[in-house]
């Protein structure tokens, strides 16, 4: 159930722009408490400036309410070689707690569905935990499924540099 009083024409979407970087630092770090990784996050408003605006490794938009950012999702391009087409994968989506259960997460998600479409991109995906029953359920709802047979593996810092000289 939505917050009370919460008129969501009063929502919008636009594109992240450069001073929007601690805005997204601050995002991802909420995220990051929510799920339990708060250890994990060392990225900077300069690592987000200069990846993500200047270099262009991925994309964000940021969700408003009456003009004030609410929350975030940031997105990239994948490739399929099963389809030979482009894909679009988002890494995070975050509205703030008090905002949420409004539909604010399911316009922004949709506004991504929309560009994947506009690009020919032949698959929308995005992770989510295990333990986020609510998050899986509502993905359900809208016709997405899990790949039951993939899992991610991941190398990182030291393990990363310790496999590429192998």
């Amino acid at each position: 159930m939505g917050t009370n009083n919460i008129d969501v024409n009063n929502f919008s979407i636009r594109g992240a722009v450069k001073d929007d970087a601690p805005l997204i630092v601050n995002y991802i770090r909420d995220l990051a408490e929510f799920e339990g990784e708060i250890e994990d996050v060392s990225v900077t408003s300069s690592e987000i400036e200069e990846n993500v605006f200047d270099k262009k490794d991925a994309t964000v938009i940021i969700g408003e309410y009456s003009g004030e950012p609410i929350g975030f999702c940031l997105y990239h391009y994948t490739f399929s070689t099963f389809l030979g087409k482009k894909g679009v994968g988002v890494v995070d989506l975050y509205i703030e707690p008090k905002m949420r259960n409004n539909g604010f997460g399911t316009m922004m998600m949709t506004h991504v569905a929309k560009h994947a479409i506009e690009i020919g991109a032949g698959r929308f995906e995005w992770p989510v935990h295990d333990w986020n029953k609510k998050a899986s359920e509502l993905y359900k709802r809208w016709v997405a499924f899990p790949i039951d047979n993939i899992r991610t593996y991941r190398l990182h810092e030291k393990a990363l540099k310790d496999f590429s000289i192998k």
